[in-house]
């Protein structure tokens, strides 16, 4: 079915047989859009497996990027056991965070705090905290592309001889 395979033979019982394993239901969103064209509907099926894989690693790097920065914020204001610091549960985190750490202490089977972020969800991560941790995030996170920046034009102007002056 993908180009970097042997070449694969669309022949009417691997047809059958693929439909039946993707779903009738699923395989027809496809032909449809292909005008009834198998052999196009499953084409476009692998140009869709293939640009939700382009997007797995992209996304694995904001998901880490995120995680560090709200954990490097949560140590600042609430020290290394953040995960267990009773005023930030009791008073910070939302329902729904609070709920989603939990299950990651149960997951990690460990107080330790590389454990239990480890087990974190995305959605603890992205969306699940209060607003006034987003703005420390946020004012953070501007005053380190900032200083990236800055660094880039530095670096630029000294490849270039400009920096030597």
């Amino acid at each position: 079915m993908a180009e970097s395979q042997v070449p694969y033979a669309y022949d009417p019982q691997s047809v059958d047989a693929l439909k039946a394993s993707l779903s009738p239901q699923r395989f027809e969103t496809y032909l449809a859009k292909a005008g009834g064209d198998e052999h196009y509907a499953f084409a476009l099926y692998l140009y869709n497996a293939r640009l939700a894989k382009s997007l797995l690693f992209p996304l694995s790097v904001t998901e880490v990027t995120l995680r560090n920065a709200v954990n490097s914020v949560l140590v600042a204001s609430h020290g290394e056991s953040w995960h267990q610091d009773a005023t930030l549960r009791n008073q910070v985190l939302t329902a729904q965070s609070l709920d989603a750490l939990d299950r990651a202490f149960i997951r990690a089977k460990s107080n330790a705090r590389g454990k239990v972020i480890a087990e974190l969800t995305f959605d603890f991560w992205s969306k699940s905290l209060p607003c006034r941790l987003r703005g420390a995030l946020e004012n953070k996170g501007k005053y380190r592309v900032s200083r990236t920046a800055t660094r880039a034009r530095a670096l630029r102007r000294s490849d270039v001889g400009e920096g030597d002056q």
